[in-house]
């Protein structure tokens, strides 16, 4: 750390590389301690960057990853930048600089020399360092209103700074909102939506939201006329506010953006935790989320089986195939895990060629052995059916399990006899499992 500072006093720029490379990243940054040991930049790992600009605005993480640099003083640089659309996209959130093959491909020091005295992008000497990025700015509020007046005061309330759309009734919302799911790209920031609308239209549109999963956080505001009266219905739980129309516009516009971003705050703090708790490559969890999932379990639950499963020639995958393949292996593992033990269990990614698998109400070792079979031979028979031999090595899983019967014993208990059960199905040669008993 010392020389890390000293470093910084002769003007060095201290960075964190390829973050969203894994979890570990978030697992340094929590770890670091920022008010001794400064950092100055994050670099955001390439294949985070193409994977998160090629998803929905409501759907990806990067804003919410850009904003928490921001709040912790970090510039944010974004590696593998290959489009303009990625670009733009990288710009709308805030991201501060961005490099990849959009710009240039490597060059010979003598021609970055040149490229770089004459690219006006390259000469600024130390990064900015914005105290926030507000998630509203440049996004549309969706007004559902038959009254174009009404339209025409919050057009005026949020002119400069906000696109206003909108829909005279239920199915012109649904439709609007459609065409932004189908073209991948939802840049609306919340909802208004008039309790006076024909047939409980209010209450549809609110309903249609909540139950498309692409937009179902979207903040919603029910807007009501003095005269008329705020419907009555369970649907009101679900929106975010009521509001009165005769209220001042520029007042509901303070009062839609404080209310958006508050969501989008906590929308944040929900999905930083989210990546905290997963593993990147595979989408299944990671420690610290298989540790928190464990707190949860209760009595109901029993018996449950712990299982474990190694993939048994990932080294000779990775040496052979490639690590693309060998990276494609490990995430086909893991939804197979899913697939033949049911989604609605607990999976993780407990090492770099290890699954674990908690399957609740589970005590019937017959059916637990048939379905431990099935992961062995859908995984071998996944290469068979892709082509994938290595030199006549027959590539295979190995699994071990144990039954968890009250809590009386405790997880880590459990998991220890089934760690014994994947060692003994070892042992006795690879793509075996073995169930534990007390015998062993």
């Amino acid at each position: 750390m010392t020389s890390v500072e000293e470093l910084r006093a002769l003007g060095f720029i201290i960075e964190m590389d390829d973050f969203g490379s894994g979890d570990s990243s978030l697992n340094m940054l929590g770890e670091m301690k920022l008010d001794i040991m400064k950092l100055d930049i994050m670099k955001l790992d390439m294949a985070f960057v193409r994977n998160e600009t090629a998803k929905s605005l409501n759907r990806s993480i990067l804003s919410n990853i850009v904003t928490m640099a921001h709040k912790l003083h970090l510039s944010v640089t974004a590696e593998g930048v290959e489009t303009i659309n990625q670009l733009q996209r990288l710009k709308a959130i805030g991201c501060d600089t961005a490099q990849g093959y959009f710009f240039s491909k490597p060059v010979p020091v003598e021609e970055f020399e040149v490229l770089a005295l004459n690219d006006a992008r390259l000469r600024d000497n130390r990064p900015s360092f914005p105290e926030s990025h507000n998630r509203f700015e440049g996004l549309s509020v969706l007004v559902v209103d038959e009254d174009a007046d009404y339209y025409s005061k919050m057009t005026d309330a949020f002119r400069g700074s906000n696109r206003v759309i909108h829909a005279e009734d239920t199915e012109s919302a649904i439709d609007i909102i459609n065409r932004q799911l189908s073209d991948g790209c939802v840049d609306i920031a919340a909802v208004v939506v008039s309790n006076t609308l024909r047939d409980n239209g209010a209450e549809k549109v609110v309903r249609y939201i909540r139950q498309t999963q692409a937009i179902m956080d979207l903040p919603i505001i029910l807007a009501f006329s003095n005269s008329g009266q705020v419907t009555e219905g369970a649907f009101l739980d679900q929106v975010n506010d009521i509001l009165c129309k005769s209220h001042p516009a520029h007042d509901v516009m303070k009062h839609i953006k404080l209310m958006v971003n508050l969501c989008s705050y906590s929308e944040q703090i929900s999905l930083l935790k989210k990546v905290a708790y997963h593993d990147y490559m595979t989408g299944i969890l990671n420690r610290r989320g298989l540790d928190d999932e464990i707190i949860k379990l209760n009595p109901t639950d029993m018996p449950i089986a712990v299982c474990l499963f190694d993939m048994d020639n990932l080294k000779e995958i990775n040496d052979s195939l490639g690590h693309a393949r060998g990276d494609w292996a490990i995430k086909s593992f893991a939804d197979i895990v899913k697939s033949v033990l049911g989604e609605d269990n607990i999976f993780c990614r407990f090492g770099g060629d290890e699954i674990i698998a908690i399957i609740r109400n589970c005590g019937d070792r017959e059916a637990l052995s048939e379905n431990l079979g099935r992961v062995l031979h859908d995984y071998t028979e996944m290469f068979e059916n892709n082509n994938l031999v290595i030199d006549n090595l027959l590539i295979s899983c190995s699994g071990g399990a144990a039954i968890w019967e009250t809590r009386g014993d405790s997880y880590g208990e459990v998991f220890d006899r089934a760690d014994k059960a994947l060692y003994k199905a070892k042992l006795t040669g690879k793509n075996k499992f073995c169930i534990w008993d007390e015998d062993m």
